[in-house]
């Protein structure tokens, strides 16, 4: 019996071998170089498949997490705003309540809500928790004296403007000789003169400025203003020479009165002189000559005095010719 058993069980055996695939049964003594490529390449391939199903599913998870973030994100941004969106009506009522303009010029409803929100987080730093809070009181003030600094500024151009206007308003004024003194009417003339003839320069087109006579004119008027301040001055200080206002004060009248060949006239005698001499002479040498008591200072010509009288009286023939123009009377009153 146990013999019999021996031989029954190595026959199984041997069938048992025989149904099994006898190429992956049979030991071999060697293994081929394909085959060892072939094993690694299905597990570089599964290696592979593995990384690939692991990096989808980590972009799936980032995905949702981004995606949660976001969601996260806004309903924190809705609760800073304030969290809550008022009707229109109700944002009216509550920024009327706080004393603010219910809307601006060209102002949203979005914006109006906005603002309240803003102004309802200004009441929260202000009063957290039942107390006040200092940082939120000092920005607040900061910013009302920001607004009462910008308020005076705003006061403070509008009187300058004011003032000036009322400056100008003065320079425009008719002058009156009755009233004033001669230095205070020839000084009030020719500023009148000068200002209008500013604003007439000032009225041209933009051709009219960038052509050749509008630049020849406006220099005209620059050189005029500068070289006629220093008479102004002399008027200012009421020390100009006698002679020389009597013959100013009466262009001045006579420009008002629109005489201007008269005006002209007392120019001609006033810069150049009416002398039997050359112009400023009035002694040459130790012995006197004839006719010499009809030379006194009024027939001197000032214009040979020193250059800076040379210029304002230029500048106040300049002033005679534009006032002919802007102000035109009779041909027989004209001159040229």
């Amino acid at each position: 019996m146990f013999l019999s058993d021996i031989i029954s069980s190595s026959k199984k055996q041997i069938e048992e071998r025989k149904s099994i695939d006898p190429v992956q049964n049979v030991k071999k003594k060697y293994v081929k170089r394909g085959e060892i490529e072939a094993s690694l390449l299905s597990k570089q391939r599964e290696e592979e498949m593995e990384k690939t199903m692991a990096s989808r599913s980590a972009q799936k998870t980032d995905a949702e997490t981004a995606k949660e973030e976001e969601k996260s994100e806004e309903n924190n941004e809705e609760k800073e705003e304030g969290g809550i969106a008022y009707s229109e009506e109700e944002t009216i009522k509550r920024l009327r309540a706080r004393g603010q303009v219910v809307t601006f010029f060209g102002e949203l409803p979005d914006a109006r809500l906005r603002r309240l929100h803003k102004l309802e987080d200004r009441e929260r730093l202000e009063f957290h928790g039942g107390a006040q809070n200092e940082v939120g009181i000092a920005l607040r003030k900061l910013e009302e004296e920001s607004e009462e600094n910008e308020n005076k500024r705003k006061r403070k151009e509008k009187e300058k403007e004011e003032n000036q206007k009322n400056k100008q308003q003065k320079l425009m004024e008719e002058p009156n000789p009755s009233i004033q003194t001669k230095e205070a009417f020839v000084l009030i003339s020719f500023k009148r003169l000068l200002r209008l003839w500013n604003e007439e320069l000032e009225e041209r087109t933009e051709i009219q400025k960038r052509s050749s006579e509008g630049k020849k004119e406006q220099v005209n008027y620059i050189q005029t203003k500068k070289n006629i301040s220093p008479l102004f001055k002399l008027l200012a200080q009421r020390s100009v020479d006698e002679d020389m206002l009597q013959y100013i004060h009466g262009i001045a009248l006579n420009l008002k009165d629109k005489e201007y060949v008269k005006a002209h006239d007392a120019y001609l005698r006033m810069a150049i002189g009416n002398a039997p001499w050359p112009m400023g002479v009035t002694m040459v040498g130790i012995h006197e000559r004839s006719a010499r008591e009809k030379i006194n200072s009024g027939q001197v010509a000032h214009v040979l005095n020193d250059e800076v009288q040379r210029k304002y009286i230029q500048s106040v023939k300049r002033l005679m010719t534009f006032c002919q123009k802007k102000f035109p009377t009779d041909p027989s009153k004209t001159v040229g």
